[in-house]
C-alpha cells in the first residue's frame, strides 16, 4: 500500500489551522473565565450589599394581640360638704303665755286647780279640776286675762255659757259661766269685758262663779300661777 506523500504546503496548513485552532480555545476559555469572574464577582458584591440572612437561624415570633387597657381615671378624693342645716322643728311658743296684766274679777278662790281627783259635791263624784274657780255675783262683768281673739262663744249643758280666747303662741284661756257680750272673732285687749257672770249646771252648789281654765300648746295650766300675787286668798 502505498502512502500519500504529504508536501511541506501541506503540513504548513496544517501547522497553520492548529494554531488558530488552540487560538480559539484560549479564546474561549479566556472568555469563560471572564465571564466566570463576572459572576463571582457579582455574587461578591451582592453577598457585600445584602448579606445573606441564615433562614435557619431566624426564629418567628408569634404575634401576640394584646388588649390596650384605658388608663383608670385619677381618682378624685370626693369631698362631701355637710351642710348644717338648722332643723327648725315645731318648737312651743314660749313656756309662758303673754304677760297677764288683769284678773278676769275680783272673787275669792273657790276651787284651786288639781289634777287631782276632787269631790264635786253637784256631781257627786270624783274628778280632775284642771281649772281656777273665782267667785263674784250673777251678772258681774268679766274681763279677759290678756290680749286675743274670741275664737268661740257657745253654751254647754253642763258648764252652762262659755267664751275662748285665742292669745296666739298657743296660749288659749276658757271662761265658763259667762254670757259673751263680743261676738266671735273680736279682737279684745287686757281687761276688756267679753261677758257677765252665769250660772254653772255642773258646779251648782258653788253659786255664780267663773271655772277659768288655761291652756298651753293644748297642755291644761294653772291661772293661779299667771295671775301671782294678783289673786286673793283662797276661801278657808
Amino acid at each position: 500500500m502505498s502512502k500519500t506523500p504529504i508536501s511541506f504546503e501541506d503540513n504548513t496548513k496544517k501547522s497553520e489551522r492548529k494554531r488558530r485552532t488552540g487560538r480559539g480555545f484560549f479564546t474561549a476559555l479566556a472568555l469563560c473565565l471572564i465571564a466566570i469572574g463576572g459572576v463571582a464577582a457579582s455574587t461578591f458584591s451582592e453577598t457585600v450589599n445584602h448579606p445573606m440572612t441564615d433562614t435557619s437561624a431566624t426564629t418567628t415570633v408569634p404575634t401576640v394581640r394584646t388588649t390596650e387597657i384605658p388608663a383608670a381615671a385619677p381618682t378624685v378624693a370626693s369631698t362631701v360638704t355637710t351642710s348644717t342645716v338648722a332643723t327648725t322643728e315645731a318648737t312651743t311658743a314660749p313656756t309662758e303665755p303673754p304677760a297677764l296684766t288683769a284678773l278676769p274679777l275680783n272673787g275669792a278662790i273657790l276651787t284651786p286647780f288639781s289634777e287631782r281627783p276632787l269631790y264635786n259635791k253637784t256631781m257627786a263624784d270624783y274628778r280632775a279640776h284642771t281649772a281656777l274657780d273665782l267667785g263674784g255675783e250673777e251678772g258681774q262683768s268679766v274681763m279677759v286675762i290678756a290680749e286675743g281673739t274670741v275664737s268661740a262663744t257657745e253654751e254647754d249643758p253642763l258648764w252652762g255659757p262659755t267664751v275662748t280666747v285665742d292669745h296666739g303662741e298657743g296660749v288659749i284661756s276658757v271662761y265658763r259661766g259667762v254670757s259673751a257680750t263680743v261676738p266671735q272673732g273680736a279682737h279684745v285687749d287686757v281687761g276688756n269685758v267679753i261677758g257677765k257672770l252665769a250660772a254653772i249646771p255642773s258646779e251648782a252648789h258653788l253659786g255664780p262663779h267663773l271655772h277659768l281654765e288655761l291652756y298651753h300648746q293644748g297642755t291644761a295650766v294653772d291661772p293661779a300661777s299667771l295671775l301671782g300675787e294678783l289673786l286673793p286668798a283662797p276661801v278657808a
